[in-house]
């Protein structure tokens, strides 16, 4: 539990450093609303099943 807003903190910075990327090399993908959503779609779905994945590890912390 204790690991819990670091792990928010990483993924927020994660997100963050994909947004910056992708609108500097890339600013197209961010006019175009379903790209954008292609994108986020695949970033949730990489960090739900990495949740899954790990072992031990509770899908909502706090939610006991």
């Amino acid at each position: 539990m204790e690991g819990c807003p670091r792990v928010g903190f990483l993924t927020v910075t994660t997100g963050a450093l994909v947004a910056v990327y992708v609108q500097r090399f890339s600013p197209e993908i961010g006019q175009n609303p379903k790209l954008v959503f292609l994108i986020c779609v695949l970033f949730l779905s990489f960090l739900i099943t990495a949740q899954l994945m790990v072992p031990g590890r509770v899908l909502l912390p706090g939610a006991e």
